[in-house]
């Protein structure tokens, strides 16, 4: 029994030191995505290419936002918490060379895409065990990587990337905008008709103007 949980312990040290780019010390990472306040968001696809190629699609989780954002808070700037979105698990995946996403910004009403490029510093984030935490000594050690990535989507096409995890607060990598889709919603399928503002939120874009130069990169 002392043998093979020896032999366990040096299994795990081996698979450990050999993580990589495609062999990840963990089942999956996770993609999400976030709107800010207000300013509802369709993602209308989603999409990864890892490091070895491979492309995964369906990937879109719809729906950001709900009815429930007090009018009393802006959604000028990025929040902190914006580094915690919706979205899927990216099993079987190596860690991310791409990620496309095309969304409906609800209350322009506008249709953006781009492609983001997921730059090394960022992979090797992915691959960082975060300090032990004695309030969790419980978790999984799995749950101490960065698997977290988030892109929040704002008005005028701006993309605010995070990175974060299950124990690991989330960390701002990235920022990039995206360009108009001129065929706009569903790339023409919808003749121009777009998804529904929640009436909260065509309420507070009826009489808020959108602070679209908060979200700019190089307002940060």
């Amino acid at each position: 029994m002392k043998r093979g949980l020896l032999w366990l312990f040096g299994l795990t040290l081996a698979l450990t030191a050999c993580a990589s780019e495609t062999h990840l010390p963990y089942r999956s990472w996770y993609l999400s995505f976030s709107d800010v306040p207000h300013m509802q968001v369709w993602v209308e696809d989603a999409q990864v290419v890892d490091v070895t190629g491979r492309r995964f699609h369906d990937l879109s989780p719809g729906a950001l936002g709900d009815d429930n954002d007090p009018d009393d808070v802006s959604p000028a700037g990025w929040a902190t918490s914006s580094g915690y979105g919706k979205g899927y698990n990216v099993t079987g995946a190596a860690l991310p060379r791409q990620v496309y996403v095309r969304w409906q910004s609800l209350a322009e009403p506008r249709t953006y895409q781009a492609t983001v490029d997921i730059p090394d510093s960022v992979r090797k984030l992915m691959l960082t065990k975060g300090p032990p935490d004695p309030n969790f000594k419980h978790m999984p050690p799995d749950a101490r990587y960065y698997t977290k990535l988030n892109l929040g989507l704002a008005p005028g096409g701006w993309i605010r990337v995070w990175v974060g995890g299950v124990l690991e607060d989330p960390i701002p990598v990235m920022c990039v905008k995206a360009t108009v889709v001129p065929q706009g919603p569903g790339l023409g399928k919808m003749k121009g008709h777009y998804a529904k503002l929640s009436p909260r939120a065509k309420a507070y874009v009826a009489t808020h103007a959108i602070p679209y130069g908060s979200w700019d990169c190089n307002a940060h």
